[in-house]
């Protein structure tokens, strides 16, 4: 007897009847693990989002507008004035320190 007698012998059998209901159930969440957490990180990523977006908004805002008050800025101000005013540093530092008001328009 050859191997190809044997096996027809024998034929392909199924799986278990309940296999898949087994499956599907093992796949799915279980309901207590779910509980509505899942929105979470998303609504925490945007507050996130938010709170900085202003915060820089608000720095870029007060640089704007006062772009002397940096240390950095006013140091490199009064080097280039002083400069221009044949080195004299102490003027230089007291018309940087002048705040200037814009004159209204002009109707």
């Amino acid at each position: 007897m050859d191997f190809e007698d044997r096996l027809r012998r024998y034929r392909p059998v199924g799986p278990p009847a309940g296999l898949r209901d087994r499956v599907v159930a093992a796949s799915a969440p279980a309901p207590s693990t779910v509980r509505g957490w899942h929105w979470l990180l998303p609504v925490g990523a945007a507050a996130a989002i938010v709170l900085f977006s202003t915060l820089a908004r608000y720095e870029r805002e007060r640089a704007a507008l006062d772009p002397s008050s940096d240390d950095r800025t006013r140091g490199s101000l009064v080097s280039m004035m002083s400069d221009e005013l044949s080195g004299n540093v102490l003027l230089a530092r007291h018309l940087a320190s002048i705040e200037f008001v814009e004159d209204p328009p002009i109707e």
